[in-house]
């Protein structure tokens, strides 16, 4: 459901007193990640803050919607499109991917080629998926 390539298009910040990105964060932006069933990584030219690599990752449907996930992760509301919307944990064979305080990233399918994905620094990362 999420392999493939897709790009960033779009980079929330949840509400938070201190704040080390701004919207559509240049940092993120045009951000390529590759997703196979043996390996999560940030596609060359990716910023250093992008060099984490997931072997043989595992999404994990959650029980619950995107939405409460969201808000339990962020202490607000966020990204309110994922209300409702099928989300997946992410763990890794080996290496971490996203923030470990939340056990790793949180992947939303907001449609069947867009997707979210939390992020470190309370961002939360919008991706197409590249044709």
């Amino acid at each position: 459901m999420f392999q493939g390539e897709w790009r960033v298009t779009r980079v929330d910040v949840a509400p938070s007193p201190v704040q080390a990105l701004v919207p559509n964060d240049p940092t993120y932006m045009g951000a390529r990640l590759v997703v196979t069933p043996r390996r999560l990584s940030w596609r060359g030219g990716a910023p250093p803050t992008l060099n984490e690599v997931c072997v043989m990752p595992a999404f994990e449907p959650a029980d619950e919607p995107a939405g409460k996930l969201l808000r339990d992760y962020y202490e607000a509301d966020v990204l309110p499109e994922a209300k409702r919307a099928p989300a997946a944990t992410l763990g890794c064979g080996q290496g971490p991917f996203g923030p470990e305080a939340a056990g790793g990233a949180i992947a939303v399918r907001l449609a069947p080629d867009r997707m979210a994905l939390t992020w470190y620094d309370g961002a939360i990362l919008i991706l197409e998926r590249v044709a």
